[in-house]
């Protein structure tokens, strides 16, 4: 009798195990689950959170920022590293100032037509006039609320934390300046944190927004205005692109070059 007594106590401590395990497995499948519908849950939403990203950047009529960048080469490996600040205003005005390193400073500027580069220390300008073209294939339009995003991009929810989003954007167009771009999104107030870029080559350039932005305070349209040193080289990139391109032609016999 005590011998079916302990075999008895025995199944039921197996028995009691093994209910137990059963337990714990269903409840991590539970909370794997459970994470896993968070995670899931607000792609269902990319759409809201791309259109508050958009509706944010359009009713921003300027924007000052303290930047700090990181392009990395694929084919060396080392990231250059920038400090600046970025002015914003509407209809394409942008204005790009680099300050460190010193050794190489630069000034980017746009009046929403023009595209202007500034290389003080290397006395080199450069002069862009299809802005336009150059908004729309680089993804960045919907600064000054132009354009849609999800027209230009397909659209993902890579990751999120509890106050930030991680959206993944594709082209659409392969004639895009990039692969691919990351950005990392407030919650809060739909303001960028950080934009990835990559482009042809795998070459990477990561912008990071640090401190606190300035929202629509005044800011002069002269800052936008193309400016440039004394003594400096001036090539308009446009016009070079244009002259390259007829040298390349070939022409009909008997066709003259006509003459400017």
């Amino acid at each position: 009798m005590q011998g079916l007594e302990l075999t008895y106590m025995m199944i039921t401590r197996v028995l009691q195990k093994v209910i137990l395990f059963f337990l714990i497995f269903v409840l991590l499948q539970n909370l794997s689950i459970a994470t896993l519908n968070t995670a899931i849950k607000p792609q269902e939403n990319i759409h809201t959170i791309v259109d508050k990203l958009e509706k944010r950047y359009k009713s921003l009529n300027t924007f000052k920022g303290e930047f700090e960048q990181t392009i990395t080469n694929s084919a060396y490996g080392e990231g250059i590293k920038y400090k600046g600040t970025l002015y914003l205003k509407k209809r394409g005005k942008m204005f790009w100032d680099y300050k460190e390193p010193q050794f190489d400073r630069k000034e980017i500027r746009s009046n929403g037509k023009t595209l202007c580069m500034y290389f003080p220390e290397e006395k080199e300008g450069m002069v862009e006039d299809n802005f336009d073209r150059l908004k729309e294939t680089s993804g960045i339009s919907f600064l000054w609320g132009e354009g849609s995003l999800e027209k230009q991009f397909d659209v993902m929810l890579q990751d999120q934390t509890k106050d930030l989003y991680v959206l993944y954007f594709i082209p659409k167009d392969k004639d895009f300046e990039i692969q691919s771009m990351t950005m990392t999104i407030q919650k809060k107030d739909s303001l960028i944190t950080q934009i990835t870029t990559v482009s042809e080559g795998r070459n990477e350039n990561i912008i990071m927004f640090t401190g606190k932005p300035h929202i629509n305070e005044t800011i002069s349209d002269s800052l936008f205005v193309c400016k440039f040193g004394k003594e400096v080289t001036i090539r308009n990139t446009h016009k070079d692109v244009n002259d390259e391109a007829e040298k390349n032609t070939p022409r009909q016999p008997g066709v003259q070059k006509k003459s400017n």
